[in-house]
């Protein structure tokens, strides 16, 4: 069910944000999790709909007793009896050709007129048996706090978390605006965003921290790791060990510790910071002390180490060593380095060797690029900055 849950996820993420939600709403996997197999008319259960309220209207500051600003407790209540009555069929099955699916039961269902408050604009919901989710997600999508709460939450993925300017709040405002004209269809969104000069400002560059997933994998494709194209069981088992790594760090894929995925994305006031913490950072250094000391290991007992020079590329590495440590930082970070940052990296790569020992060595590699005792200097030297590089505070960037 999970795989299938992924999937819809993957083949609607730019899509209709309305179509999307139907969909996630009835499909077995949250169904079951998230308890709206077992939701009736005799015993509504709130947790999906508390969910689906913070994903659309979101979660404000709390006004009062139950009161959360844009939605309250008695649209929670309201929402989840206009959700009663669906059911899974075939969640256990093992037949490939019984696929789990959900199913309305209108006996569960809950008839009677929903009631929402004064933060919903005091709306109601007749019985319409099934196409009451349609009409409930119609409901929380009417107002501008939907909008404003999708195109936050964009921003905030893709740009920046904290928002305390005025150009901030006039995108989002605009934003916002080209949500509800374009009926909550997310391309025009992500286009209008991602094409804008305000993105590519040099500002928003290296202000949000990786996911554990974004850096497990970053550091692997940066360092020229990748799946055998061949082998089918070999990327398996590597994607596994991807897996295995961000989920040491606090980021399983397959379990995410709260109905809206992972605090990081939305709770506020820390939101990436949860990223970061004493046990995060602690199996991120693991992870680059493990891949860096052991390679990669693949199930016919071959282990793969990083190849620092092809990484680069050996025909066209620079002589100078400055330039040498600032094309691995461009590899590695979103942002340059600073004057102090650079000198004392290229002091780490230069070890006991002078510039000119550097300039020598490379000159010579270009010249035969098999020499063993070339090769193991230039190693060497790529194995003390890359240990420098890779457990600094800016790799955590992006």
């Amino acid at each position: 069910m999970f795989f299938r849950y992924l999937r819809l996820l993957e083949g609607s993420a730019l899509e209709s944000f309305r179509r999307l939600l139907v969909a996630v709403t009835i499909e077995p996997q949250t169904l079951v999790s998230l308890d709206g197999d077992s939701n009736s008319a005799d015993g509504p259960n709130e947790r999906y709909a508390r969910a689906l309220l913070d994903y659309t209207v979101g979660r404000g500051p709390v006004a009062g007793p139950g009161d959360f600003s844009s939605y309250t407790e008695q649209d929670v209540l309201a929402a989840a009896r206009s959700l009663t009555g669906w059911r899974v069929r075939h969640q256990e099955s093992t037949d490939p050709t019984q696929q789990p699916e959900a199913f309305f039961v209108a006996a569960e269902h809950d008839t009677r007129t929903k009631q929402f408050s004064a933060r919903l604009s005091g709306a109601t919901l007749t019985n319409q048996g099934e196409q009451e989710l349609l009409a409930l997600i119609d409901l929380l999508l009417s107002g501008p706090n939907s909008a404003q709460h999708l195109a936050k939450a964009l921003y905030r993925y893709f740009v920046d978390y904290n928002i305390d300017t005025a150009d901030q709040t006039a995108r989002i405002e605009e934003l916002a605006m080209l949500v509800q004209q374009s009926n909550y269809e997310i391309t025009p969104v992500l286009r209008c965003l991602l094409g804008s000069a305000h993105f590519f400002e040099e500002r928003y560059r290296g202000v949000l921290i990786k996911s554990p997933w974004e850096h497990t994998v970053d550091i692997h494709t940066q360092l020229g790791f990748t799946p055998r194209v061949d082998e089918l069981s070999a990327n398996y088992a590597y994607y596994r060990w991807l897996i295995s790594r961000a989920a040491q760090q606090h980021q399983e894929l397959t379990s995410p510790p709260i109905a809206t995925g992972w605090p990081a994305y939305s709770c506020a006031p820390f939101y990436h910071r949860n990223w970061a913490t004493a046990g995060t950072l602690q199996a991120r250094t693991r992870l680059v002390n493990s891949v860096l000391g052991n390679g990669v290991a693949y199930p016919d007992g071959t282990v793969v180490h990083a190849d620092f020079t092809a990484t680069l590329g050996a025909s066209v590495l620079p002589t100078n060593p400055q330039d040498y440590v600032e094309q691995w930082a461009i590899q590695l970070y979103p942002v340059p380095l600073t004057e102090a940052e650079l000198a004392a990296a290229t002091a780490i790569l230069l070890g006991d060797q002078s510039p000119a020992t550097w300039s020598a060595l490379i000159a010579n590699l270009r010249l035969d690029p098999t020499d063993p005792t070339l090769t193991l200097s230039l190693e060497a030297a790529n194995a003390r900055l890359l240990a420098h590089l890779l457990h600094s505070p800016q790799i955590h960037l992006k």
